[in-house]
């Protein structure tokens, strides 16, 4: 979306004040900081229904809470969502929500790779030496 309309991610006029290069940085560093975490952390993951419940719920939540900021203030907090009319907007909802759970399951699978662990037998086995 950045390439094709900078400014369905965030308003123009934000430049002044939040330059380009820092919002690049910004979002870069958490996705180069949870991979070091991965590699050098090992992080033992709940149950997968428990996982996947707390985090949809949290995604569930936090789709409310945009919508709840709409609803007061009649701005959308992302730029994009104005843009879009109420189906486009429902599909863009929808696709995020399914979109969610894999992002949850391939970490999963990549710290279990990573640290040698097999899901169906995680509590009987250690942490890669």
């Amino acid at each position: 979306m950045w390439f094709a309309d900078k400014s369905l991610v965030m308003p123009l006029h934000y430049d002044l004040y939040f330059p380009s290069w820092l919002n690049h940085v910004t979002h870069a560093h958490i996705f180069i900081f949870a991979i070091l975490e991965m590699i050098t952390t090992y992080r033992e993951y709940p149950s997968r229904i428990t996982g996947l419940s707390v985090f949809i719920t949290f995604k569930v939540c936090y789709l409310i809470w945009i919508n709840f900021v709409f609803y007061k203030s009649g701005m959308w907090v992302y730029p994009i969502l104005a843009k879009l009319n109420l189906p486009l907007r429902v599909m863009f909802f929808t696709g995020t929500f399914l979109y969610a759970p894999f992002t949850y399951l391939v970490g999963e699978y990549f710290n279990n790779t990573y640290w040698g662990i097999r899901p169906s037998n995680k509590s009987n086995t250690t942490k890669k030496e």
